[in-house]
């Protein structure tokens, strides 16, 4: 089951603002606007729960391997993905 913060945002969607804040090199509150702006709040709050869950929160994957997988995700597959 999933807990909410006082805000209403879950656990698991404040653990993802905060992937989305270190990424941009800004506060969590600034990831927010940003990615609400640009995307919109259901996109937001939906990519926010995805980046709080286990495959960005675990320590079985490294950041490169998760930048492996986006990549890949998004059909990379050319000269970006060699070492």
């Amino acid at each position: 089951m999933t807990s909410f913060s006082p805000y209403g945002m879950s656990d698991r969607a404040a653990a993802g603002r905060e992937v989305y804040a270190r990424n941009f090199a800004v506060d969590s509150a600034q990831a927010e606007r940003i990615m609400t702006e640009r995307a919109g709040a259901v996109f937001t709050r939906e990519a926010f729960e995805a980046a709080g869950g286990p495959g960005w929160q675990s320590t079985a994957l490294t950041d490169r391997d998760r930048a492996i997988a986006a990549l890949v995700a998004q059909n990379v597959t050319d000269q970006r993905l060699t070492t």
